[in-house]
């Protein structure tokens, strides 16, 4: 069994931010960064989301999705350049999307049943549109987020596995499944800490871009200047954990795989 180590992981993830920040931080503007403040834009914090911001919201994620499988490009090198990496992303993005529908259709095919067997036996009160979710409903989301979180570990590793190897999305999950296989308690107090960070710096994010979009444009409302600076705030907070933790990510599947032929940090060639 491959050892895992953190400390060495965040070495390593430095290493590569000093060596090719410049190409991290053009994938990460145009493809994570971008996409978040035109959702933002369209749909400020505190705002209901429109059809419009759903389908915007959507679209985002699966640039996200693009944009991290570039950066886990850049992370394992060898050297390349933006545009290659981006080309690499797109080719492994269908496999990368298939595996996360296959995770969320097993998760509907075990929550859906369970939601319908507590509703129908009095257990849980399914929410009404435009009413406060009843406290059974807010007790069995949260427990069912943490399941999901507790299951999610386990596939940590999906997007590096993805953009590293040529398979499909069933041979992808599968492999993520392996790979952790004897890290599960170390991987899953990794997460929790990116979680919690990621929890306290967009609350930060979204407190000092309020303030800063109310100061600048007046009251923050969809398509406002105001909405646009909190946009450039949350978006640019929510980017640089995702940044962050693709390329750990990244790391850890050098490690845990056996991928000796990645290099801890390489120059790469430029845009």
């Amino acid at each position: 069994m491959s050892e895992l180590s953190l400390s060495r992981a965040w070495e390593e993830t430095r290493d590569i931010f000093a060596h090719d920040g410049g190409l991290l931080s053009a994938v990460t503007l145009a493809l994570l960064v971008f996409p978040e403040v035109i959702v933002g834009l369209i749909t400020p914090a505190g705002v209901a989301m429109a059809p419009l911001g759903r389908i915007v919201w959507i679209v985002a994620g699966l640039i996200g999705i693009l944009g991290q499988l570039a950066l886990v490009r850049l992370a394992l090198g060898p050297s390349t350049s933006v545009g290659e990496a981006i080309a690499h992303g797109a080719r492994r993005f269908p496999a990368t999307l298939g595996a996360f529908l296959l995770l969320c259709l097993a998760l509907g095919v075990i929550v859906i049943p369970l939601m319908l067997v507590l509703a129908l036996s009095g257990a849980v009160a399914l929410p009404v549109e435009g009413r406060t979710p009843p406290p059974s409903f807010m007790v069995l989301a949260f427990a069912i987020m943490i399941g999901t979180l507790l299951i999610g570990v386990k596939f940590m590793l999906t997007i590096p596995i993805s953009a590293a190897e040529e398979s499909g999305p069933l041979h992808i999950l599968k492999r993520s499944w392996r790979v952790t296989t004897g890290h599960y308690w170390r991987l899953l107090a990794f997460l929790l800490l990116m979680i919690v960070t990621t929890i306290v710096l967009l609350i930060a994010a979204q407190s000092v871009g309020l303030i800063a979009g109310q100061a600048i444009g007046g009251r923050v409302v969809p398509l406002s200047l105001g909405a646009l600076v909190l946009a450039l705030f949350q978006a640019v907070a929510s980017a640089t954990m995702t940044a962050l933790l693709t390329v750990m990510t990244a790391r850890f599947y050098v490690q845990l795989a056996g991928r000796g032929d990645a290099q801890a940090s390489v120059p790469s060639s430029g845009i």
